[in-house]
């Protein structure tokens, strides 16, 4: 689809942003206020995908939370589903202790958010974690997303990629599950944060984190956490531990200070005293 100067429902398209399994993405401005926003619209000739457009742009509507894009307005374009979508920044991944016990407690909340709603992402990973301020997270792309309360069908489970049946999901972040064929929970979508907790550190968790992101990333669902709050009060619980131990380090510090201090001033006084005698 050739995008200069096309016009889509009052959304002028400027330029391609990307192209993904479901749908190109497109950076536009509405003709009468000006405003940029990202269009998304499902590849042409695909029911399917057209379906899973408007089911992202359904979802989107319905979470209204900060930790999830704003829509602007959905729709359909020769029978192509869109859903147009505040812009927002890429995100990098936090470095750090502190900052990552910060990101993992948004994604803990944005997590919460979608199995209070009985929704699972299926396709978390750091490329579709965006921000507005620099520092929060947001998730985005809600293509492969699928509520837990409506029957499972093939397309939910598989896609097809070079003429195979595969998993949905992104290798390397999605859960085993995924890539069986089996009916996911969200714990699939937790096992995708252990993934990006790991990479926070370069693959190499410090002591401290290790025992979250192996629990995580887990092949058994089972073994993972329960549930995000879960999760989040593992993080709370390991910080709140290393806060501990920094405080008793302090303590421990300041009183061998206050122990040297008063040595010394003995030593000092019986200096003193024995100069006394001394003269005497």
């Amino acid at each position: 689809m050739s995008y200069e100067l096309k016009q889509i429902d009052g959304w002028r398209i400027v330029g391609l942003l990307a192209r993904g399994g479901n749908a190109e993405v497109y950076r536009v401005v509405s003709s009468l206020t000006g405003e940029t926003a990202v269009l998304k619209i499902a590849h042409p000739g695909s029911v399917r995908l057209s379906e899973r457009v408007r089911r992202e742009g359904e979802m989107l509507s319905e979470l209204e939370d900060l930790a999830f894009p704003q829509v602007r307005t959905t729709g359909a374009w020769e029978d192509r589903a869109y859903v147009v979508l505040e812009p927002l920044h890429p995100l990098a991944l936090p470095r750090g202790d502190h900052a990552v016990a910060r990101f993992a407690l948004e994604l803990c909340r944005a997590l919460t958010i979608l199995e209070a709603r009985g929704i699972v992402h299926r396709d978390l990973k750091p490329s579709n974690l965006c921000t507005r301020d620099g520092r929060r997270p947001v998730l985005i792309d809600f293509g492969f997303a699928k509520r837990l309360e409506r029957e499972q069908k093939a397309e939910d489970v598989l896609s097809v990629e070079q003429g195979y049946l595969v998993g949905l999901g992104t290798p390397g972040y999605s859960a085993p599950e995924q890539f069986r064929g089996e009916e996911v929970a969200p714990s699939a979508d937790i096992h995708a944060v252990g993934v990006i907790l790991s990479e926070c550190f370069d693959g190499h968790p410090p002591a401290c984190w290790r025992k979250i992101v192996t629990r995580a990333t887990s092949s058994l669902p089972a073994q993972r956490f329960a549930s995000a709050r879960d999760l989040a009060r593992a993080v709370r619980r390991r910080h709140a531990i290393g806060i501990g131990l920094c405080l008793a380090v302090a303590v421990l510090m300041a009183l061998g200070v206050l122990a040297f201090m008063w040595h010394r001033q003995q030593i000092e006084a019986e200096r003193l005293a024995s100069a006394e005698r001394r003269h005497e």
